[in-house]
């Protein structure tokens, strides 16, 4: 797919949360092949934030948190 067709469909991606329609999108590439600058454009496009989450980078821990015990139980 093309980048100007990417972003025609992040686009509306973006438009249709607003209508409870939403379908998760999920990008699939090469390292630097623009897709984090894609999703960030056409945040700034909406002023809506972006969260950017490397997993490789991550434990899963850093996304659950630490468990700890609660009496018998973990948490």
């Amino acid at each position: 797919m093309r980048p100007a067709q990417l972003l025609r469909i992040l686009n509306q991606e973006f438009l249709s949360t607003s209508t409870g329609h939403h379908t998760p999108v999920m990008l699939l590439g090469s390292p630097g092949a623009g897709k984090s600058q894609m999703v960030a454009q056409i945040a700034a496009a909406h002023q809506a934030p972006v969260i950017d989450i490397r997993l490789s980078q991550m434990e899963p821990s850093d996304l659950r948190g630490i468990p700890f015990r609660v009496g018998s139980r973990v948490e």
